[in-house]
């Protein structure tokens, strides 16, 4: 009979213990799950703000960007094509800007730079005075190059921008992209390939990129036109070296928390304007 019951009574824990276990794999089932579910809600949720983020940074460039041309078009712009006070009056602050950063270090100690070419229609700063005095100053007494000058030629097919270097603004430039001048690719003096700045070797330094924009602060934040082609360059390879210098008329300087940063933009080290000359993280000017 003690047998029976000790036999009985054993019998009945090991079906305790069973079933303890069962529900215990039960809730923890359950909670893993639950888990899971919760895990999964806020990583969309914060998804879903990381989105939301990104259009309201999209939709803020965008609002700013249309502003700043519509303050270049009232500049700039007249009831004629080619309004002799308004190209006059482009011209001459053209001027004033690059004389000022003639005056600079950075282009002074330049032997290596990249340097856009203006589009007029685009009210962008005309630094044709930038390239012939840096053109003008390539060759020594000695008949050695000193400096070397690199434009842009735009590869729209893949969002990307190349340097070709030039030695004579007449005859080494065509009309291309959006009527835009831009370097041919080959070179007529040789018939080759011009010379990249994607082919510097690792020895030759890139010193200046003289970088055009739509809009600019204080802090030498950048508002592009939205294509990202200077700021991959700038971020990257040779660009990301060189001293970043961008030129800016009087009405494309905004206040400083209007431009909105993404992680992918760059950060000038210089802009200069008619009134100013901006530096990063140093005192302005």
């Amino acid at each position: 009979g003690k047998f029976v019951t000790a036999h009985t009574y054993t019998l009945s824990v090991r079906m305790l213990s069973s079933r303890i276990r069962f529900v215990a794999a039960r809730i923890s089932a359950r909670y893993s799950s639950r888990r899971r579910v919760f895990s999964s809600s806020v990583s969309a949720t914060a998804m879903d703000d990381d989105d939301r983020l990104r259009e309201r940074q999209k939709e803020k460039k965008q609002t700013l960007r249309a502003q700043v041309k519509a303050k270049l078009k009232a500049t700039f712009s007249s009831s004629r094509e080619e309004d002799p006070e308004t190209t006059k009056k482009r011209r001459d602050d053209s001027k004033v800007i690059c004389e000022k950063v003639l005056e600079l270090d950075a282009f002074k100690n330049a032997r290596r730079m990249c340097v856009y070419i203006a589009h007029p229609k685009l009210h962008e700063v005309d630094c044709s005075v930038l390239i012939r005095e840096a053109l003008d100053s390539s060759s020594s007494e000695f008949g050695e190059e000193r400096v070397k000058v690199y434009v842009p030629i735009v590869d729209d097919k893949n969002s990307n921008v190349r340097f070709l270097r030039v030695r004579d603004m007449e005859k080494d430039l065509e009309k291309r992209t959006m009527g835009i001048m831009e370097p041919t690719e080959l070179d007529w003096r040789t018939n080759e390939p011009r010379e990249d700045v994607a082919d510097l070797k690792e020895n030759e330094k890139l010193d200046l990129v003289i970088a055009p924009g739509l809009a600019f602060d204080e802090t030498c934040k950048r508002l592009g036109r939205g294509g990202g082609y200077y700021d991959k360059f700038l971020s990257e390879g040779k660009g990301r070296e060189a001293v970043k210098i961008g030129l800016a008329f009087d009405a494309q300087i905004v206040d400083a928390d209007e431009i909105p940063l993404d992680p992918w933009d760059v950060v000038l080290d210089l802009v200069v304007s008619k009134s100013h000359v901006y530096r990063k993280k140093e005192q302005n000017t």
